[in-house]
C-alpha cells in the first residue's frame, strides 16, 4: 500500500510539472515513464523507460519502434 502512495505522488507531481512546464522539461527516461504510465495504471514505469531507452537508443527511436519489437 505504500509503495502505491509514494507512485501515486510521483505521478502527481510529474503531472503538475508536464501541465506546468510540458513535456520538453523531462529528461528523455521520465518523459518515457509519463507516458507509459498513462498507458500502465498502478505500475512502476521507471524501470521500464530505463530498458526501452538502453535497447533503442534513445526516447525518438522508442516511439518509432514497431510493436512487435516493443514486445
Amino acid at each position: 500500500m505504500a509503495d502505491e502512495n509514494l507512485h501515486a505522488k510521483h505521478r502527481a507531481r510529474m503531472q503538475e510539472r508536464v501541465e506546468r512546464d510540458g513535456l520538453d522539461s523531462l529528461a528523455e527516461h521520465e518523459a518515457l515513464e509519463y507516458l507509459l504510465f498513462l498507458s500502465i495504471p498502478r505500475a512502476d514505469t521507471n524501470a521500464l523507460a530505463h530498458r526501452l531507452i538502453q535497447h533503442f537508443g534513445d526516447f525518438c527511436k522508442v516511439l518509432e519502434a514497431e510493436p512487435e519489437e516493443l514486445m
